[in-house]
């Protein structure tokens, strides 16, 4: 079996096309069928336009990173050390949109100004108990919460929630809803 990237596509790359509906040649290289399997991933799982600039202004991702793989690169990248203000800002939105039960895409859309944000981050970065509890989330878990992703148990969430009510007003209607 030919090793991925040099040769001819492996088997294992060619029942992964077929299940994504790519069609190709027999005869096609392993580093083409890549590319083709990556560029249907994105097809099936386009980023907002909003994450692709963040991820852009992060330097990671490419053309071919999917919306759920920049939300895990976006996060890895966020949780490195010395990047607490950022992560706390990236949590705090996603707090604010479950709270309130908007599906707005992405924190332009939030109607909370990005310098209000970073004041609550600054004040939460401070409090060391708050920054390990958020650092227990997996990449790809910290902007979106409930079922398969963030959870709304942890002391993190209970406290963003908290300033959020108390700073902004933001209640919780999402529970209200029954989601």
């Amino acid at each position: 079996m030919a090793e991925p990237g040099s040769g001819l596509a492996t088997d294992d790359q060619k029942r992964r096309a077929r299940e994504l509906g790519v069609h190709f040649s027999d005869e096609i290289s392993s580093r083409a069928l890549d590319m083709l399997i990556a560029a249907r991933c994105r097809e099936l799982d386009p980023p907002p336009d909003w994450l692709v600039h963040v991820s852009e202004r992060l330097g990671i991702g490419n053309r071919y990173s999917t919306r759920r793989e920049l939300y895990h690169l976006v996060e890895a990248e966020l949780m490195m050390s010395g990047r607490e203000v950022e992560l706390l800002v990236w949590f705090l939105y996603g707090v604010s949109r479950y709270m309130s039960g908007e599906a707005w895409d992405g924190p332009d859309s939030s109607g909370i100004p990005t310098a209000t944000m970073e004041k609550l981050a600054r004040r939460l970065a401070r409090e060391a108990w708050v920054m390990q509890s958020l650092k227990r989330y997996l990449p790809g878990t910290l902007y979106r919460f409930g079922g398969l992703y963030g959870r709304t148990d942890t002391l993190a969430f209970r406290v963003a929630a908290r300033l959020l009510q108390d700073k902004l007003g933001i209640s919780e209607r999402h529970k209200a809803r029954g989601r």
